[in-house]
């Protein structure tokens, strides 16, 4: 009985010690499940976050090779319109010479037409006078048709003349028409290549910007992953330092339920021994009552007997 009593005040002491310690515990405990979970949702936005940067980069890097793209395009279209413009250059130096071979000719033709005019006049006018005189002068009549044939030939070399004049007048005409319909198509091909350069250079402008804005957002979202770092790590070394806390919390817990445990057996052994002598002492009481009263019965008796 009084082991037994010994033992249940160990136990009660035990129990509530351990109640303290959970109850401690537990707040730490607690602490430490609300710090992870805090730290699980800011390691969840960054992965989001980092996630959101690779898209980032990956969108800037198309955009760059699409600028790079653009660019090479602007290239080419400069070197085109520089080309057309050297080609309309050659093409006005070409057309100036044509109008001025043009001039010439017309001039030459003129001048070819006149002289031509004023020997068949001459020779409308004395043509008479001027064959018998080629006959009088002539000393046969072979110097007589070889001079005749002379003026035949002056003639046709007249016409012939003319007739190159008003070719080559006809050709450089035709060549102006050609060089003038081919300037055309030049300033025609500049104008396309022109609108073609505005617009690629609207697209590269555009580009540009687009890169300026997935830099722009690249960089709010790398502060933002550097804030999640920080706060990530700021929460390893709380948690580190809940984790310490909780072990000190039972290391403290199982000191302090070993010293009730201790105390309280002294205290219930103290508390049996107390008991012990209170039985013994009743006991001894009883014995000596008994013993009283049978010597009082003894006497009314006349008992002589001895109490043993």
């Amino acid at each position: 009985m009084r082991r037994k009593r010994i033992i249940s005040l160990v136990l009660s002491a035990c129990l509530i010690v351990g109640s303290a310690v959970q109850g401690g515990a537990a707040t730490t405990q607690e602490k430490i499940s609300d710090a992870k979970a805090q730290q699980q949702a800011n390691q969840s936005s960054l992965q989001q976050t980092q996630e959101k940067i690779q898209e980032l980069e990956s969108k800037k890097g198309e955009s760059e090779t699409y600028l790079a793209d653009l660019n090479t395009q602007l290239d080419d279209l400069r070197s085109s319109l520089e080309k057309l413009q050297n080609d309309y250059d050659a093409k006005q130096e070409e057309l100036t010479q044509l109008q001025s071979d043009l001039e010439d000719a017309k001039a030459d033709e003129a001048q070819q037409y006149e002289a031509m005019k004023l020997r068949i006049r001459y020779m409308y006018e004395n043509s008479a006078s001027n064959y018998m005189n080629l006959l009088f002068e002539s000393g046969s009549i072979s110097d007589f048709l070889n001079q005749a044939e002379n003026i035949s030939q002056m003639s046709k070399y007249d016409r012939d003349m003319l007739d190159t004049y008003r070719e080559t007048k006809e050709a450089i005409q035709t060549k102006e028409e050609q060089v003038a319909q081919e300037k055309e198509e030049i300033v025609a091909l500049q104008q396309e290549s022109a609108d073609k350069q505005a617009a690629v250079e609207e697209l590269v402008e555009a580009t540009y910007q687009q890169i300026r804005e997935y830099q722009e957002d690249i960089q709010s979202q790398q502060t933002a992953e550097n804030d999640l770092l920080t706060k990530i790590s700021s929460q390893e070394d709380a948690i580190n330092d809940l984790l310490r806390q909780a072990k000190e919390e039972e290391a403290a817990a199982r000191l302090a339920a070993q010293q009730a445990a201790q105390a309280a057996a002294e205290k219930a052994a103290q508390e049996a021994a107390v008991q012990a002598v209170q039985v013994h002492q009743t006991q001894l009481n009883q014995q000596l009552l008994v013993y009283q009263l049978i010597k009082m019965m003894g006497k009314n008796n006349n008992y002589g007997g001895t109490f043993a």
